[in-house]
């Protein structure tokens, strides 16, 4: 199928959602509103579908003809787009021909070949990713500067130079000190991730 009808002219980071249960469904609605590209993998397509989420392009490794036989519920235009091993390798350099540069990841966790993969790829130029209950951000120019309350955790994935207003918990492992603006300097390539839903210190 031809890919350009699902093209947005308004470039709202698309969402790909590889994971979805009920503690990540207030993120997914948020991201929803925006009427981005909804991008499905094998094993979220069928939750969606239960949602009532209109999906526009579905990756897959098998079960082509059933993946076709269960969309006939939406009755609406989406794609199919195989891929062999990585998802997210293959969905960045999907948007890339699609001239689509901004994504939002809803996975299960971010592991070390991810984001060395977000990291050494070109395509994409706002990557945000939902995992481990944490929300990273592919930073490219330091340093990253970002309002954050006290108390929240920090996670890093390489050595970093300096950090204001944060304390060290352990290694690649922060904790914001006060209320106000944190400061991360680092190398030019960084990604970090900010606890999300915790109740914040305010000791």
């Amino acid at each position: 199928m031809s890919s350009h009808h699902i093209v947005r002219d308004d470039q709202e980071p698309a969402v790909l959602i590889d994971k979805v249960d009920e503690s990540l469904f207030s993120i997914l609605f948020s991201l929803l509103e925006w009427s981005p590209i909804v991008i499905a993998s094998e094993q979220t397509y069928e939750k969606l579908l239960s949602l009532d989420v209109k999906i526009d392009v579905i990756f897959y490794q098998n079960d082509k003809d059933t993946i076709h036989q269960n969309m006939e519920r939406q009755n609406e235009f989406f794609e199919l787009v195989h891929y062999h091993e990585n998802l997210l390798e293959t969905v960045l350099q999907w948007l890339a021909k699609q001239k689509h540069f901004a994504l939002n990841f809803i996975t299960d966790t971010l592991d070390g070949v991810s984001q060395k993969l977000l990291k050494e790829q070109v395509y994409i130029n706002t990557l945000v990713v939902f995992a481990d209950g944490f929300k990273y951000i592919l930073n490219r120019k330091s340093p990253y500067e970002k309002w954050i309350p006290k108390g929240v955790e920090l996670v890093v994935d390489s050595a970093i130079q300096d950090a204001e207003n944060t304390a060290l918990l352990e290694e690649r492992r922060y904790k914001v000190i006060n209320d106000g603006v944190i400061k991360v300097y680092h190398n030019d390539q960084l990604v970090i991730g900010e606890k999300m839903n915790v109740p914040y210190d305010r000791k």
